[in-house]
């Protein structure tokens, strides 16, 4: 989905140098096949209801066995929307008919940041 918005808004010449996905949305039932070409990094609290962390390794493990170069960061006690400080106080979320937390983690905002960081600065390295 990423390739087909990236090559129906930029030049031609112009692609992703990397993957960043935050909590991302992955679906157990869904053969995603081969991604990527470019690293993948997922970023992802370990209670996160959304889509379970168990769901997430699972992903990342096909794609790596692919042939993939992801990344899975596990924030530890972290639900959905964790580096998000307006959701100081946790709230249930509706979405398509699923409920999750949705609770600001400090802990896990500030590592994912320098997470964040650490990898652009490995990413943009290689260019």
């Amino acid at each position: 989905a990423m390739t087909r918005s990236l090559k129906a808004q930029a030049p031609e010449n112009l692609e992703f140098c990397a993957y960043l996905a935050l909590y991302p949305t992955i679906r157990s039932t869904v053969d995603y096949g081969p991604l990527a070409s470019r690293p993948i990094r997922l970023f992802m609290g370990t209670l996160d209801e959304a889509t379970s962390i168990t769901t997430v390794r699972a992903f990342a493990e096909s794609q790596r066995a692919a042939g993939a170069d992801i990344k899975l960061f596990e924030y530890e006690g972290a639900h959905h929307a964790f580096d998000n400080p307006e959701f100081r106080t946790p709230v249930l979320a509706r979405v398509s008919g699923a409920m999750f937390t949705v609770a600001y983690h400090p802990q896990a905002h500030a590592r994912i940041q320098k997470d964040i960081q650490q990898t652009l600065a490995e990413v943009f390295a290689k260019q």
